[in-house]
């Protein structure tokens, strides 16, 4: 018997019946008929499937964001060779994280790590340890949101009788996160290292040791050069995946606009700095030696960066601070 399954779709369903009843010699092994209204009523009252029905056929834009599958595809394909769930994992206990997916004890879970996009690929990686039935069943109703207006869109949609969608949302996307738990999402938060984040399940990186044998045995990198990368990116696989593409002319997206080559001079001073008063005459002193500008010169500007989204810098009054930094991808 062939291994193929036919999946048909016709308004008529008694008629389809009668018709692969009396096939004779069928090249296939079975046969599944959805009544045509019915599985339009399914794509549009569940929005993961919209999207990766989307993404299969290459049509739309995903209104509300992208599958989680999807999502992790094009962060770890971009680089060469492609990222491993088993580079991801590496030297992490996925256990909390995987007991988290159940959502037993809360509607939501927060993960912590380099970057937003890796918090969402780790989410990948547990789901994929899951066993086979679990694991498909959670790809199927996940989705990526980013986006805060799509956020509030998604939560105004209606849910399916016995449906629990697994939202995962990366900032600014996660303000809306009460919304859409109390309209009957499960709620993942995808956090990059930048500021405080309570009550998260924090991941470390790898060891030295753990982060070359991944790259070695899941991805065929040599040992030498494993080991060479596991050190000079601090065994980070956000920071592995910007080198990555920066060593193939292919980053420009991916370096914050605060970090281009004409703010060099100031940014390594704020950066040595960490922070100041310009009212303190200590601080200009250290400033203008630093920076080898007067210190006036250097407060002026450094005002381009309110302009900047994401600058890592921040003004109250008088004072300038550096806020801590994730890893952009």
């Amino acid at each position: 018997m062939a291994a193929t399954l036919r999946v048909l779709g016709r308004p008529r369903k008694k008629r389809l019946w009668d018709e692969i009843a009396n096939a004779r010699n069928a090249p296939w092994g079975a046969a599944a008929v959805l009544d045509a209204h019915d599985f339009v009523e399914w794509i549009e009252r569940c929005a993961g499937v919209e999207s990766w029905i989307g993404e299969q056929f290459n049509v739309g834009t995903g209104r509300f964001g992208e599958s989680l599958e999807r999502a992790w595809r094009k962060w770890a394909n971009t680089a060469q060779p492609a990222i491993s769930t088993a580079l991801v994992a590496a030297g992490r206990d996925l256990a909390p994280l995987k007991t988290a997916l159940r959502f037993d004890r809360s509607a939501t879970a927060s993960v912590l790590v380099d970057s937003g996009q890796e918090a969402v690929a780790l989410v990948y990686c547990a789901a994929k340890s899951l066993d086979e039935i679990e694991c498909d069943l959670l790809l199927a109703n996940a989705l990526v949101v980013s986006d805060s207006d799509a956020a509030e869109a998604l939560a105004n949609e209606p849910i399916g009788p016995d449906t629990a969608p697994l939202t995962i949302l990366r900032p600014p996307a996660t303000a809306l996160s009460k919304l859409l738990v109390d309209r009957g999402h499960h709620v993942v938060h995808a956090f990059g290292r930048s500021g405080v984040h309570p009550t998260v399940i924090g991941f470390p990186r790898a060891s030295i040791e753990d982060f070359k044998t991944a790259l070695v045995d899941s991805m065929d990198v040599r040992p030498p050069e494993a080991e060479m990368s596991a050190r000079a990116s601090g065994c980070s696989v956000s920071v592995w995946r910007v080198w990555n593409l920066y060593a193939r002319n292919l980053h420009h997206r991916l370096v914050p606009v605060w970090a281009d080559e004409q703010y060099s001079s100031l940014v390594a001073t704020a950066v040595f700095l960490g922070g100041w008063n310009e009212q303190s005459a200590r601080d200009r002193e250290v400033i203008e030696r630093l920076s080898g500008l007067r210190a006036e010169q250097f407060f002026d500007q450094m005002c381009v960066f309110h302009a900047i989204a994401d600058s890592r810098f921040s003004r109250s009054r008088t004072a300038f601070q550096m806020r801590p930094d994730s890893v952009s991808g």
